[in-house]
């Protein structure tokens, strides 16, 4: 699909996977943080999840302004603050990954490249297809999210095909009495 080639060159044609791997490979980072907003909050929540699973690292999702009202006290300078940013949300995620570095983290964001971010307090970028409804964009956004998750489980010496205490399916015991 269109869409689809256009991550592959996006991730390809601005370097943006090997500053993905680079990144996850910097054992300085020990707090993981994805913040979103309304259709891409679902994406954050996924993102964190793989990188639980397959890293064994510490990682949370926030709706953007929620992580103001407290979650942020966990910021410092060994966390990494990943903001999957939006059109609608643009003016205020920003300001928060401001506060955000100015605590002490460091500021991954994905975006598509045609968001006007100069000037932005951002350390690293990846970028997202452009043209696509918001509400559809969410699955490209998680992309850049996989390969971090999975060179940091790598980073961390773990298989991520086998990650520890999981199985492919969860089964339920029927405990009639």
């Amino acid at each position: 699909t269109p869409a689809l080639e256009q991550s592959a060159a996006l991730l390809e044609g601005n370097r943006a996977h090997e500053m993905l791997v680079q990144l996850a490979r910097d054992g300085s980072m020990q707090r993981f943080f994805f913040l979103a907003n309304g259709p891409l909050l679902g994406m954050a929540y996924e993102a964190m999840l793989k990188l639980k699973e397959m890293s064994q690292s510490y990682a949370e999702a926030y709706q953007t302004l929620e992580f103001r009202h407290g979650p942020m006290s966990m910021v410092n300078d060994q966390t990494l603050v990943i903001g999957l940013l939006s059109r609608a949300g643009l003016s205020y995620e920003l300001p928060v990954l401001a506060d955000m570095k100015a605590l002490g983290a460091r500021i991954l964001a994905l975006a598509p490249p045609d968001f006007n971010l100069e000037g932005a307090v951002i350390d690293h970028l990846a970028p997202v297809p452009t043209g696509l409804p918001e509400a559809w964009a969410g699955p490209f956004y998680l992309l850049p999210l996989q390969v971090f998750s999975l060179h940091r489980s790598l980073f961390n010496g773990l298989n991520p095909d086998q990650p520890e205490n999981l199985t492919a399916v969860v089964e339920l015991e029927d405990k009639k009495e």
